[in-house]
Order: C-alpha cells, then sequence, then structure tokens
C-alpha cells in the first residue's frame, strides 16, 4: 500500500509541476531538461511497477498509462502561459518509462520473488 501511495503522489507532482504557468514554475536543477524528463518518468513508472503490478495490471499497461500521460501533458502545456509544447520531452518521457520498465525488470531478476513488494 505504502508504494502505491507513493505512486499516485509521484504522478500527482508530475502532473502539477507540468500544469503550471511558467511564472509559477518551482526553480528547476541546472540539469539538462531532457535528462530531467527521462529521470522522472523512469521514477513513477518504476514506483508504479512495484506497487500496482497485478495479474489485471501488467507491465504493458503501466507503461502505456506513462507514456501517454507524458504525450497528453506536452499537448496541454500548448495552452498554458509561458509553456509550449516539444516533441522531444515527450520522447524523453517515454525512454524514462523504458528506463522505469528496465530497472525494474532487472529488480525481478535479481531478488527472489518473494523479496519484491
Amino acid at each position: 500500500m505504502f508504494l502505491k501511495i507513493i505512486a499516485i503522489s509521484l504522478t500527482i507532482a508530475v502532473i502539477t509541476m507540468s500544469s503550471l504557468p511558467a511564472d509559477l514554475q518551482v526553480p528547476t536543477f541546472n540539469i539538462w531538461d531532457k535528462t530531467l524528463h527521462a529521470f522522472g518518468y523512469a521514477v513513477i513508472s518504476f514506483t508504479a511497477f512495484l506497487g500496482f503490478l497485478t495479474p489485471r495490471i501488467t507491465p504493458l499497461k503501466i507503461s502505456l498509462f506513462y507514456t501517454f500521460l507524458g504525450i497528453a501533458l506536452e499537448c496541454a502545456q500548448y495552452f498554458i502561459p509561458g509553456r509550449y509544447f516539444e516533441a522531444a520531452d515527450m520522447v524523453a518521457n517515454f525512454i524514462g518509462v523504458a528506463i522505469g520498465w528496465a530497472t525494474y525488470s532487472l529488480f525481478r531478476r535479481l531478488l527472489p520473488t518473494n523479496k519484491i513488494v
């Protein structure tokens, strides 16, 4: 349950940060923008894999959810003052989701099944 709360909280944080007008944004770290996108989506997707996987909720469904979320948020930014649509951000988000899935898969291989939440 704890991991579900973390995954939901991180998802809400990404949605909120992506929806703020430019003049209200929290200052960002001095890191390349695409790296920040990929890292953020890797973290939220990895956390979702840990918290939400069931026989009905597969890694593919979680990956599709976060990929479409990244696309939707990027499209919505076109309409937010001071923000802009950038296709490269969508690619970075997708790469982040893929990294999250790969990291989760690696954890599954390295840790005994009963040790993964």
